[in-house]
C-alpha cells in the first residue's frame, strides 16, 4: 500500500513539475508577437527551427502593397541562446535588419514602409550560428 501511495503521489509531483518545464510552442511565441505588435494587424508568420553551426539561412517571400507600413516583429524561444536575424530585400538591395552590425544593436521590432508593391525577400538565421528557434510575425500598421 505504502508503494502505490508513493508512486501516486510521485506521479502528481511529476506531472507539475514536466508542465512547468514545457517547452515554448510556436503559438506561445506568436501569441508574444502579437501582444509586441500591439495595434498592428496580423498578416503573417515565419516559424524558424535552426540547429546550431552554420546551417544556410531560411527564405521566405511577403508581398506587401505600396503605401502601407509593416511591423516585423521576432519572438525568440527563452530555451535557446540564439537570437533571430532578418533581413529584409527588395530585389536584390537590402532595405530593412533588425541587427545593425556595426554597433550590435538587436531589435525585436522594426517598422518597414512599403514604397512599392510587391514580393519582399525575407532571409532569417541566428546570429552567431546559435541553435534557436523563433517566430516572425508580419503586421500591417494602423494609418
Amino acid at each position: 500500500m505504502k508503494k502505490i501511495l508513493l508512486l501516486i503521489t510521485f506521479s502528481i509531483v511529476l506531472s507539475f513539475i514536466g508542465s512547468e518545464i514545457k517547452a515554448q510552442s510556436s503559438e506561445d511565441l506568436l501569441d508574444m508577437c502579437r501582444v509586441i505588435a500591439g495595434d498592428a494587424t496580423y498578416v503573417r508568420d515565419f516559424k524558424v527551427p535552426l540547429e546550431a553551426g552554420t546551417p544556410p539561412p531560411v527564405k521566405n517571400t511577403a508581398f506587401l502593397l505600396q503605401r502601407n507600413s509593416y511591423k516585423i516583429v521576432v519572438c525568440n524561444s527563452r530555451e535557446y541562446e540564439g537570437e533571430l536575424i532578418v533581413e529584409i530585400y527588395d530585389t536584390s538591395r537590402l532595405i530593412a535588419t533588425n541587427y545593425i552590425i556595426s554597433s550590435g544593436k538587436y531589435y525585436d521590432k522594426i517598422t518597414l514602409p512599403a514604397n512599392k508593391a510587391g514580393s519582399y525577400r525575407l532571409k532569417m538565421y541566428f546570429k552567431d550560428g546559435k541553435k534557436g528557434s523563433a517566430v516572425v510575425m508580419l503586421a500591417l500598421n494602423p494609418k
